[in-house]
């Protein structure tokens, strides 16, 4: 299924897209250049789920993302397959907050650098000519919203 790029674009306007500031104590959500942003109703929740994350991401979560390349080594065993493994996969480490009709995404790569992503299912309907029902269409949209950095 091919979409048009007019519904997107219909779609990010009619829901009011921003890229505020968000600050969570000594981290900052550096927006990417070609992210689209979040529905402004949506900032108050990713504030709030970076702000219970945050805390975790310097300690236990640096740990865990960087123990990902040791255990990989440690359990292939074998130094050009355990290569491949992180060049065809690129593993990190993810934790996700749901809502009913999107997600974050906060990954984190073993070299510290963390990334917000945000999902959302968009259900269009479209006319059928020929029956004249409509059609429904799920669509899965996904936004690398930024990277979150360390403020010195």
């Amino acid at each position: 299924m091919q979409i048009d790029q007019s519904f997107l674009q219909d779609y990010l306007v009619q829901r009011s897209f921003v890229k505020p500031q968000i600050k969570v104590s000594n981290y900052a959500l550096v927006w990417d250049e070609f992210s689209c942003g979040i529905p402004a109703h949506e900032v108050s929740e990713l504030s709030a789920f970076l702000r219970e994350i945050l805390p975790y991401i310097s300690g236990a979560f640096f740990k865990t993302a960087e123990q990902i390349s040791r255990v990989i080594n440690k359990e292939v065993n074998n130094v050009r397959e355990a290569q491949k493994i992180h060049d065809s996969f690129s593993p990190q480490f993810s934790i996700s907050y749901r809502k009913r009709d999107h997600e974050y995404i906060l990954q984190m790569r073993e070299d510290g650098t963390t990334t917000i992503i945000r999902y959302e299912t968009v259900t269009t309907i479209a006319a059928d000519t020929q029956s004249k029902l409509g059609m429904c269409h799920k669509i899965q949209m996904n936004f690398v919203l930024g990277e979150i950095v360390f403020i010195r």
